[in-house]
């Protein structure tokens, strides 16, 4: 390895070790903070004339029914080949949801935790009065659902109260799907009804270990087509996205899993907002302060009442599942810069076609790297030789600086001659360099953004190749083949303390980068340092030959 392309690797680790900070900041500039939009059902209007005309409803008589202490409470157990859902009477809302096939450590992924705070309650008013399916103990003749591959199933929540107001809730399951379509119909016959809002009020607890800002919380919005970013909001400094109508859908989101709502209906007139806050919770023995997103959706009504379906997403980001819905979801995905996102996302494509093959991303990771290195072989092999020859030259480049020294152009233009008579390029070792810079940013992406690649393990001691090695193993072979690859090339003295260093700078570098990722340069080196041996070994054969 020469100058040039020690200089090359240089910039690759100070460009990884900014690619966070700069991607952190890039990505918090993208928030839009739309205009609030102008109501634009007109019974909406009339609905709320009806309401100030009409005389106050009596709260106790209206709330009696919520009051009730004695109401049982009842929990409904909803299971799928994906998750397992807790249904409260209360509220006719989820309490706990738990994905059967992610887990941290020895537990299962638990997105909802129990809690006295509801998950998508419904705000709205009768008459004057604000009403919230948070304090309603609602109906259900159902104990338990429980669904095999490929069957659906739902149940029915109701609630009557006083002065005729009926309300009725249902959710549908799909097995294998994550996705739950909620259905709302609350009406009355003689008072007037307005102002529909459902909510999503959780904090989502960390299902990763790492600072904050490593859990990736954040908020994303999509609006006529086009997805938006709320960052987490400081403690003391909660911050309101306003999003006109039509919106297409809310999420709250961490690093590999999101809370997804989106209205459902064809003729959508929802607006919505997002506000970004922070909460404590309880958490592992201790209160720790999470980012939290308060997702609210405008649900139109009439004058006698309203009728809203939404669906509700909890489960993995996982992109290929995402982008089956075609609605904009798999744009919760983030690869980082965007720019890079369409190299990722073929990267993330092979890799999912290679599992399918060899069934550990391990492997997949080691036949990506053989396939990536006989593409770039040519590339690869045409830098060998550039720097090669740049090497067999030096003697004579050092009698020209000697020759010349006190004639800069001279020594310049017949620097160029020369390069020119053995076709030398003094840039050519960087090629592969320059190529590899797009190719390991994208792929840092994959392998720390993707829930593809969560958890999955390759040999021994690596049971997460999105995590770091743990004993530091990988980094420390690849340190070692960094530095034989450098002892077999450099021959300048003054270059040879670049050898030790290196190895050391890049240690330090990498140990803390995802096992997948250090497993891929690690594998590519040993495939360079295998052809540089081969290369070198025909040159010598082919100088001998010659004399």
């Amino acid at each position: 390895m020469g100058k040039n392309e020690i200089i090359g690797l240089v910039i690759i680790a100070i460009i990884l070790m900014l690619t966070p900070l700069i991607q952190y900041k890039m990505m918090g500039k993208k928030e839009v903070s739309p205009k609030q939009a102008q109501p634009v059902v007109e019974e909406m209007d009339t609905a709320q004339a009806v309401i100030e005309e009409h005389p106050p409803v009596p709260a106790e008589s209206l709330f009696a029914i919520l009051r009730d202490t004695t109401a049982s409470v009842k929990n409904i157990k909803v299971e799928t080949e994906n998750y397992i859902a807790y249904f409260s009477t209360r509220g006719a809302d989820i309490t706990r949801f738990i994905l059967k096939k992610y887990a941290t450590g020895d537990r299962l992924v638990n997105l909802i935790h129990e809690d006295t705070i509801p998950t998508f309650p419904y705000n709205f008013r009768v008459a004057s009065v604000p009403i919230s399916t948070r304090d309603i103990v609602f109906s259900c003749d159902i104990d338990s659902v429980s669904l095999a591959a490929g069957h659906s199933g739902s149940i029915r929540f109701s609630a009557n109260l006083p002065s005729g107001v009926r309300i009725l809730r249902d959710f549908a399951f799909v097995s294998g799907s994550y996705d739950i379509i909620e259905k709302i119909c609350v009406e009355s016959d003689s008072l007037p009804i307005s102002s529909g809002e459902l909510l999503f009020e959780r904090v989502l607890y960390p299902t990763e270990s790492g600072k904050r800002k490593a859990l990736g919380y954040e908020a994303r919005y999509q609006l006529v087509g086009k997805a938006s970013r709320v960052k987490p909001a400081s403690p003391g400094k909660d911050r309101k996205v306003d999003i006109p109508a039509p919106v297409d859908w809310l999420a709250s989101s961490m690093k590999y899993f999101t809370v997804l709502v989106a209205p459902i209906k064809k003729d959508n007139v929802a607006s919505g907002n997002i506000l970004a806050t922070t909460d404590s919770v309880y958490f592992e023995g201790e209160n720790i302060p999470l980012p939290k997103f308060v997702l609210a959706i405008s649900v139109p009504s009439t004058l006698n009442g309203f009728t809203a379906e939404h669906r509700l997403y909890l489960g993995p980001k996982d992109y290929f599942g995402l982008k089956e819905y075609k609605k904009g979801y798999e744009n919760l995905v983030s690869f980082g810069w965007g720019w890079l996102r369409p190299i990722a996302l073929g990267f993330l494509w092979l890799f999912v076609k290679l599992f399918s093959v060899f069934h550990n991303y391990g492997l997949v990771l080691i036949v990506f790297s053989i396939i990536l290195k006989i593409v770039l072989l040519p590339t690869t092999h045409s830098s060998m030789r550039s720097a090669r020859v740049m090497r067999e030259l030096q003697p004579k480049l050092k009698e020209l600086q000697k020759k010349y020294k006190n004639d800069q152009t001279r020594l310049t233009q017949e620097t160029l001659k020369l390069y020119k008579e053995h076709k030398a390029s003094p840039t050519g070792g960087c090629l592969p360099i320059l190529f590899q810079m797009p190719i390991f940013i994208a792929l840092f992406g994959v392998l720390s953004n993707t829930v593809e690649l969560r958890g999955q393990p390759f040999i021994l001691w690596i049971r997460d190749l999105s995590q770091k090695d743990p004993y530091y193993i990988l980094p420390l072979v690849m340190s070692l083949t960094m530095f034989l690859s450098q002892k077999m090339t450099i021959t300048d003295p003054k270059q040879k303390i670049m050898a030790y260093v290196m190895p050391v700078v890049f240690f330090f570098i990498f140990g803390g980068m995802p096992s997948g990722l250090v497993l891929y340069w690690t594998t590519f080196n040993i495939l360079s340092l295998g052809h540089q041996y081969l290369f070198e070994r025909s040159c010598e054969k082919a100088n001998a030959s010659e004399k």
